[in-house]
């Protein structure tokens, strides 16, 4: 994941990625991005960008299962 933190947690390819959808957008994660926890203060800070997305949007449970081996959840919302 660290490898990969500078460009997932950038707030601003966040704020560009969520500002261009028309009508819907479909997130694809890991759940590692969700649930980092960084003891870097400003890493720590643009993780909770992507919690409070995860929190705000994904409330709902559409489908959960295995697929090819790795267990997957697919979350909804408004």
């Amino acid at each position: 994941m660290s490898a990969s933190a500078g460009f997932l947690l950038d707030p601003r390819r966040l704020t560009i990625a969520v500002s261009r959808a028309k009508r819907r957008m479909v997130l694809v994660a890991s759940r590692s991005v969700f649930s980092l926890f960084s003891p870097d203060e400003e890493t720590f800070a643009n993780a909770l960008l992507w919690k409070n997305l995860l929190s705000q949007t994904c409330t709902t449970e559409l489908w959960s299962g295995e697929r090819d081996g790795v267990r997957v959840e697919v979350w909804g919302g408004r």
